[in-house]
This record gives structure tokens, sequence and C-alpha cells, in this order.
């Protein structure tokens, strides 16, 4: 598994630096081509807003990142170690695609991990050089939390109230 592990923290580091030389990412629309005309015509444009508004993504972050789910492994096959470096890459990944993920101070590597892996099969509609994508764990539904409420303040509140 440590071998393995290595060659997917690699792959994964040389993704984030890919994305960060990357000028001009897929978003930017009001660039203009050698003519001076715009670089999309109006009905791209519209579609594509459409799409990022409206959330029918272009696909997933594994997509994204040209990554299989599957070439994650279950969290119970790593060590803590392995887990924390794994989680530091992703979210590495992540920010090199201008994603800013909220995650609760303190959560432990082994919580994450899956959390972001389930993430990652959501829609994702790359932001390219035009901003950024806030990131939210927390639906803000107690019933739908992820996290105890040591690390949810939703679900610490609901448990306040009710006592």
């Amino acid at each position: 598994m440590e071998r393995y592990l290595t060659q997917l923290l690699a792959d994964l580091r040389a993704i984030a630096r890919g994305r960060q030389g990357q000028v001009g990412a897929p978003a930017d629309h009001y660039s203009r081509n050698e003519a001076g005309l715009p670089a999309v015509d109006y009905a791209t444009y519209r579609a594509e807003l459409d799409r990022f508004f409206y959330g029918e993504g272009a696909g997933s972050m594994y997509r994204a990142i040209g990554l299989l789910p599957e070439a994650f492994p279950p969290a119970d096959r790593l060590s803590d170690p392995q887990l924390r470096a794994l989680v530091f890459q992703i979210l590495d990944v992540w920010t090199a695609h201008r994603i800013i993920p909220t995650v609760p101070a303190g959560i432990a590597p082994r919580l994450l991990y899956p959390e972001l892996l389930r993430i990652m099969h959501d829609d994702f509609d790359d932001p390219g050089d035009d901003g950024w994508v806030q990131q939210e764990f927390c639906h803000f539904l107690p019933e739908e939390c992820p996290w105890s409420s040591e690390f949810c303040t939703c679900r610490r509140l609901e448990e306040e109230d009710g006592e």
C-alpha cells in the first residue's frame, strides 16, 4: 500500500502543479481571440452560465482532475499519517482548482477523508480564473450534517436548544 500511496500522492501533486500553471482557465469568457472578437459566442456563454448557476455541472471533480474514484483507497486501509498526507494533498488539488473548503477546526483526517471523496462525486463547474467556489460540508440541517456536535455548530445548537 505504501508504494501505491506514494504514487497517488505524486499524481495529486502533479495535478495541483499543472492546474496552478494554467493560464486562462476554461471559464474565462471575457478573453478575446486574435481577431479581437469574444472567444466564446453568446449562445455558448449563456449555456455555460446557466449550467453554472442552475447546477447542471459538466462532471465530477474526479473527472476534472483525471482520476477515478477507485484510485482512492478506503480509509480503513490507511494509517493516520497516510490519511493526513492524502487529505492535505487532496485539499491542495482543491485549492489549485480554486475551491475553498470550509473544514471544521480540529476535524480528524479519518473523518474528513470520506467526506472529501463523497463531495468529489458531485457536479463540479470549474470557476477558471473568474473566481473561487466556497465548498461547505454542512447544509445547516442537523439531520444531514456529516459531523458530530463536536464539529458541527448547527447540530451543537440544536442539542443545546433541546436540553
